[in-house]
């Protein structure tokens, strides 16, 4: 298997998207998958920002952390890569007074064996009056170099970001040529791999919003909040083609009540946010809870609480997702993990929310909303869709406003679009009797108890959790969200030695399930991304006292690496 890594390390405002995207298309047309992570701070201007981007001649799914080739611009980006590179490699930076600022500068990449390739991009943007920004095509150009990329297969991926832009394409093709004129030797020498299948290079968000489309989803309302921000952008652009109405309201509330009017209607709808987000959203989802409309909610999470880490990774929301809103209903939380989980488990969200009559709130987080990596086409019309609404003339002349919230066993009673049947009922914030007129009585305990007995019914019919590689070693390793495919890497390329149990369906808790396999395990170690264990709480109320259960934690906005996973898994056995 050949995989590499390589990083940019650059000034956040110096079109690292723009060139990272240039690179991974050059290597995606050489037959190459990608799979990358782009970090960056919450600054306008300035600050230090890296892309890291993975490729090799096999699928791979997360980025590691083993570069063989670093891209650096200016002071921060040469010192960033000498502090974090381990040892091998070749950095190519710009920075023209490395040894007056950074003394030690050589020394320190001596150490490490480190080649140091220095391009004079000052030098050319002043001879040739140049705009600084073209500083970062040099370094681009000569690091598809150093990698071996060919001339043609750079050029043509240069066309496709900038083919309508024809006052760029003159000054950039010349920077190509002399940024490919300064590396005399290859770190790499990359091959045109043959026969490729055909592939998708997308971001998980635009998954997300896909399989919302693929769904039904006609209307879409939403308030730009970073990392979510996307899947409104994914909305808007595609909307004179799919025909989905797209608004960016003022605020979340707005969103989130104009989503919920048109679940009512009978049109599906979504809205998405990140956790400050959501916390306004919290009274609206009780109001879907109290009428049974059906609601779906996307939470891209980030860093809190309040603004937080605005730009960085986390899952620190669970419990905000799990117990958000006022007095007690049903409801189901997902976690997607993959990009084709994200369209698919989008599609099932929306059946379960209207089937059941619930809020579904799909959560991601910010290293998934926005990473971006070649998968397979996806598998299309394999999910029927589900409207739960009754829909036969005959029945809907029968109905009567009772039906509407009839005391079930199940918890679900009878729903319908309103104008569909002549039957009218009551729909209001209030408890409320089976036709949804206001009831204060002390019966109205029966209703709360109706809508309270979805969770039991629900946690019945949803998917189990899966179990990788079974029985592999004496620890098992309990993650979602984005790491399934953090541990498909690991065991399938570094054969570790662990078990690995995903959890998509997060809540309600399969507890028997878990339970059944969690004993045959000498310690169950949960994996998370937030500074208090949330799913270890949440598990250690729902798993036998006798089960040993232990933690996995990193809270600094940043993704567990594949380097950090595996020492750890070395460790335990």
């Amino acid at each position: 298997m050949i995989r590499h890594g390589l990083l940019l390390a650059w000034e956040s405002w110096m079109w690292i998207d723009s060139s990272g995207e240039i690179l991974m298309r050059a290597l995606i047309r050489m037959g190459y998958w990608i799979t990358s992570d782009r970090e960056y701070p919450s600054l306008i201007k300035w600050g230090q920002a890296n892309y890291n981007i993975n490729f090799s001649d096999k699928p791979i799914r997360w980025a590691s952390t083993d570069f063989i080739l670093w891209l650096a611009l200016g002071m921060e980006g040469l010192e960033y890569c000498l502090d974090h590179v381990q040892t091998w490699g070749t950095i190519v930076h710009n920075f023209e007074k490395r040894e007056e600022a950074i003394p030690d500068t050589i020394a320190r990449a001596e150490a490490k064996n480190i080649t140091i390739l220095y391009i004079p991009t000052r030098e050319y943007v002043l001879e040739k009056k140049l705009h600084t920004l073209f500083e970062n095509s040099l370094v681009i150009w000569a690091g598809a170099a150093a990698l071996g990329i060919p001339y043609e297969q750079i050029h043509e991926s240069f066309k496709h970001r900038y083919g309508k832009k024809e006052k760029l394409r003159p000054t950039n093709e010349a920077c190509l040529k002399a940024g490919f004129e300064q590396i005399s030797s290859w770190v790499l020498d990359l091959q045109v791999i043959e026969e490729t299948p055909k592939r998708m290079f997308v971001d998980w968000n635009t998954t997300l919003a896909m399989g919302a489309i693929h769904a039904g989803v006609r209307t879409y309302f939403a308030y730009p909040m970073s990392p979510s921000s996307s899947i409104l952008g994914y909305f808007a652009k595609t909307a004179p083609k799919t025909g989905v109405v797209v608004r960016q309201v003022e605020d979340e509330i707005s969103a989130i009540q104009m989503s919920l009017g048109s679940m009512y209607a009978g049109t599906r709808s979504m809205t998405a946010t990140s956790g400050g987000g959501f916390d306004l959203m919290t009274e609206t989802i009780s109001l879907s809870g109290m009428t049974e409309v059906p609601c779906v909610v996307a939470i891209a999470q980030r860093p809190g609480p309040a603004t937080g880490l605005p730009t960085w990774t986390a899952q620190g929301d669970l419990m905000l997702s799990i117990y958000a809103g006022h007095g007690e209903f049903a409801r189901i939380v997902i976690g997607v993990s993959d990009p084709v989980s994200a369209f698919e488990l989008t599609q099932h969200a929306f059946n379960l929310a209207e089937v059941y009559q619930v809020p579904v709130i799909i959560l991601t987080e910010k290293l998934i909303s926005e990473n971006r990596q070649t998968i397979l086409p996806f598998e299309q019309n394999t999910i029927p869709i589900q409207r739960g609404l009754v829909s036969d003339p005959a029945e809907l002349a029968k109905l009567v406003p009772s039906d509407r919230y009839k005391i079930t066993d199940s918890g679900v009673s009878k729903r319908w679009v309103p104008t569909h049947a002549e039957t009218i009922f009551y729909c209001n914030g209030d408890e409320h009797h089976e036709d949804g007129t206001l009831d204060e009585s002390p019966g109205a305990w029966e209703m709360i108890a109706k809508r309270v007995r979805k969770t039991e019914t629900i946690k019945k019919i949803l998917p189990e959790p899966v179990l990788y590689w079974p029985k592999t070693g004496k620890k098992l390793y309990i993650w979602r969200w984005s790491t399934l495919g953090l541990f498909q890497d690991i065991i399938e390329y570094n054969q570790a030695e662990a078990s690995y149990l995903h959890i998509a369906y997060l809540y309600p808790v399969k507890s028997d399930f878990l339970n059944s396999v969690c004993k045959e395990y000498d310690e169950v170690i949960i994996v998370e991304n937030n500074a208090s264990g949330q799913l270890h709480t949440l598990l250690r109320t729902e798993l036998d006292s006798n089960i040993a259960l232990s933690s996995f934690k990193k809270r600094n906005g940043r993704q567990f690496s594949i380097e950090e996973v595996l020492s750890h898994i070395n460790e335990r056995n």
